[in-house]
């Protein structure tokens, strides 16, 4: 709850001159650094912020707006004053013809203020005469610097998509996908082409979109097939991680380098590229989710910032918690595939859900979901996809069968059928819940000493048009 004094305290003049300043380009690296920090700690401090960038948003276009129908006063103003000199052969000198005067160009003012005051700026503005260059997505959660609102449009050349907190991500129409977490500040250049001013951006681009490129204030990128990310500072210093792949990276003062996977470079402004160091996949771990299609973990779900090397028996014990990484994506099935439904409810020892076949021909992704030595506390929490769940791998024989063709091709699953394998509602704390819109799934591990529960989740593929499923046998669960 924000209170009066902290609106009050926050509106002071030297808080207001620091936005102002910001907006301006004038604040330094130190003091752009304290401003995000009190934004990031300071509920009222965000408040202010945002409603102070929304008003200077509108008061640039009202001062465009108010230009323009200055001009169109004056041309009125001298067509009328022709228009009745012509009629009357002489300057306006009686009541009635003033009257008249006025209320011609109060018509044309009205008339001409509406169309120039919006339509005609709309249609004259250098944003909408830019080719679009794709699109993007966020939550509704998305706090957004300035005026912008919603959770998905198209994004044109030369616009900058800034937030304040939340992530969204950019689709290009030359195939990369950007994960951007605010704070954040990205301009789009091209269809194939971004410049980071700040803030973490992760980039997924597949072999069509080979040559992608990335500006920072201290560093150029060059694609050359992979996923990579980078982390500017506000001073305009910059990490870049390859993650898969190989990109080559330059700055002002040296030439391109490649950088393979597994390595990250660093550079500030007007120096040259730092010796090759490890890559920190954990550092982009939520942009990483995003791009795999997570939305949202919530609780003891926890997302893998990589593969785990093994996620048999002993090798991955993690106490009250449920990991989750992305397998495959995008696998159509080339026959039928026994799952568990995944129908709206929620499943228990007692009640425990159908059994359907997927058919030949949907498209999917999967994930898998490991919890282990998880009494006596067990793992309970969320993860929220951006497509719908399909189906789910609860049973041992079950996860032994979509193993090889969904599972990751660098992680090691069980080789038996070992004890606990699964979540087969045999221990009382077990649950499985899916939401209405079948994008949300709870998960409640109970296992014990020796013992490990999983789950491997199929969601909808983004390029599938996939139907729903056929069912087998009566639901039994609990609604």
């Amino acid at each position: 709850m924000i209170d009066t004094y902290d609106m009050d305290r926050l509106s002071d003049p030297v808080f207001l001159k620091t936005l102002d300043d910001f907006i301006g380009g004038r604040l330094d690296a130190d003091a752009t650094r304290e401003l995000q920090f009190r934004l990031l700690t300071d509920d009222a401090a965000r408040l202010i912020y945002v409603e102070y960038m929304d008003l200077h948003a509108e008061l640039a276009g009202l001062e465009s707006r108010l230009s323009e129908v200055e001009s169109v006063v004056q041309d009125v103003t001298h067509l009328a004053d022709r228009f009745y000199r012509n009629r009357a052969g002489s300057a306006i000198r009686s009541q009635r013809q003033l009257w008249g005067y006025s209320i011609t160009m109060a018509a044309l003012l009205i008339g001409l203020s509406v169309y120039y005051g919006w339509p005609q700026a709309i249609l004259n503005s250098n944003w909408l005469a830019a080719p679009v260059a794709g699109r993007y997505a966020a939550p509704v959660t998305m706090t957004w610097a300035g005026s912008r609102t919603g959770q998905a449009a198209l994004v044109r050349k030369g616009e900058r998509l800034q937030a304040f907190r939340g992530r969204f991500l950019i689709y290009l129409d030359g195939g990369a996908t950007a994960a951007c977490t605010a704070p954040v500040d990205v301009q789009i250049i091209s269809e194939d082409e971004l410049t980071v001013h700040h803030g973490d951006v992760c980039v997924q681009v597949p072999e069509r979109a080979r040559g992608f490129r990335m500006n920072t204030p201290s560093m150029k990128i060059v694609d050359l097939g992979t996923l990579f990310g980078v982390r500017v500072q506000g001073d305009g210093a910059t990490e870049m991680h390859v993650l898969e792949g190989r990109v080559q990276a330059k700055t002002d003062r040296s030439d391109f380098e490649e950088v393979p996977a597994g390595f990250a470079r660093q550079a500030k402004v007007g120096e040259r590229l730092t010796p090759a160091i490890p890559a920190s996949p954990e550092v982009f771990s939520m942009q990483l989710s995003s791009l795999a299609g997570i939305a949202e973990t919530t609780g003891g779900v926890r997302i893998l910032s990589a593969p785990p090397e093994s996620v048999q028996i002993k090798r991955l014990i993690t106490p009250a918690t449920a990991n989750l990484f992305p397998e495959r994506m995008n696998v159509t099935l080339t026959e039928p595939l026994s799952l568990v439904a995944a129908n709206p409810g929620l499943y228990d020892s007692g009640h425990h859900p159908e059994i359907m076949d997927l058919p030949a021909g949907t498209v999917v992704s999967s994930y898998f979901i490991h919890a282990e030595n998880s009494l006596p506390s067990p793992a309970d929490g969320t993860v929220t996809f951006d497509r719908p769940i399909l189906g789910l791998a609860l049973k041992p024989s079950q996860l032994k069968q979509t193993d090889e063709a969904f599972g990751h091709s660098q992680v090691q699953y069980p080789t038996t059928l070992e004890k606990g394998r699964g979540t087969g509602f045999e221990e009382a704390m077990d649950e499985i819940e899916i939401s209405p819109d079948r994008k949300t799934l709870r998960v409640r591990m109970g296992c014990s000493v020796g013992a490990f529960d999983q789950v491997r989740v199929f969601v909808a593929a983004e390029r599938a048009d996939n139907t729903l499923v056929k069912h087998k046998r009566p639901l039994n669960r609990r609604q």
